[in-house]
């Protein structure tokens, strides 16, 4: 019993350990995304200074405070996969 708590225990932090760099940000926009986007540097973001993969969108987070906020504040979400450092 104790090594296969041992076994698990090794495989979830190798999986942790190989996870890949992943950061999010939001972006601000207004008036039910009418106004603003925000920009977005990925040097800022990421070790290497570039990303392997980007994407944007909503979250049940954002779409919280779009509704609390009554459509006046509504972010967007960008999720940045960092690429690996060369």
């Amino acid at each position: 019993m104790q090594v296969r708590a041992a076994l698990l225990c090794l495989g979830l932090l190798g999986c942790a350990a190989h996870r890949p760099d992943v950061r999010t940000v939001w972006l601000p926009t207004y008036a039910f995304g009418a106004i603003g986007g925000g920009d977005l540097d990925v040097r800022d973001l990421c070790a290497s200074g570039a990303a392997d993969e980007l994407s944007v969108g909503s979250t049940w987070a954002t779409l919280g405070v779009s509704v609390v906020t009554l459509g006046v504040y509504t972010p967007r979400e960008a999720r940045v996969r960092c690429a690996a450092a060369r």
